[in-house]
């Protein structure tokens, strides 16, 4: 099916007085929308939150986002033997609160955590993450997010983890090693992926990728290694 999207985007800001720990902070309002064969809306993500940012980089945010969805379809969104939502219209909203650390910091951490209506229940979000940059090779990631989902009774509810984490290590300008790993409760799944570049002229990179995913208790569902090479003919010295 084919669509339009429309996103807009309007906020005020207020600069704070020098020597302020603010550097600015403000009202901001976006407005992200779907339309179908015509001027049917079939999706809209509007958010209108309150921003404060600091003069160290680090951000907060607060406000209220408002989402209206026209499924097509029956959706199954919980695992397990459960009856789907029906196709239909749905308008819910929630209460959302951002932070995120200075991001230059050797350690940096974010938080997002949200609570409201979803579909036709309820649904708790938090989804922290942390990171760490041992400068100049090495860049840490970890992460966890956490959903509460509480519909009525027939479809059901869930509790889901998600915990993942990723390494990269810069051995030179030209060569990058990143590892991911990632659980997820709701799949049963675990995922690693490894990848290896090798940047050996300009804009001409070997890439080697390995992948792995496994259930909870270790039992391997697939497995493959991926090759890929990119030469740039243009780049031959003249």
């Amino acid at each position: 099916m084919g669509f339009v999207e429309n996103f807009s985007e309007v906020y005020y800001r207020i600069f704070a007085k020098e020597g302020s720990a603010v550097s600015y902070h403000g009202p901001k309002l976006t407005s992200d929308i779907y339309f179908r064969g015509g001027n049917s809306i079939n999706e809209s993500d509007v958010l209108l939150v309150y921003e404060v940012n600091f003069r160290n980089q680090s951000y907060l945010s607060f406000g209220m986002r408002d989402n209206y969805v026209d499924l097509f379809y029956p959706v199954f969104l919980l695992s397990g033997n459960l009856e789907p939502l029906p196709a239909k219209s749905y308008h819910f909203t929630a209460t959302e609160f951002n932070y995120q650390s200075r991001p230059a910091d050797i350690f940096s951490y974010l938080l997002n955590v949200s609570y409201g209506s979803f579909y036709s229940g309820k649904r708790l979000g938090i989804n922290p993450e942390v990171k760490l940059r041992i400068q100049p090779h090495v860049n840490i990631r970890a992460y966890y997010g956490y959903n509460e989902v509480r519909f009525p009774k027939l479809v059901g509810e869930g509790k889901y983890h998600l915990i993942g984490s990723s390494v990269e290590i810069l051995f030179s300008t030209k060569m990058f090693w990143t590892t991911f790993f990632q659980y997820n409760t709701q799949s049963d799944n675990v995922n690693i992926n490894s990848r290896f570049q090798w940047r050996f002229r300009p804009l001409s990179d070997l890439f080697v990728v390995y992948s792995d995913n496994y259930t909870n208790d270790f039992v391997n569902k697939n497995r493959g290694v991926v090759v890929k090479l990119i030469y740039w003919i243009n780049a031959i010295n003249r």
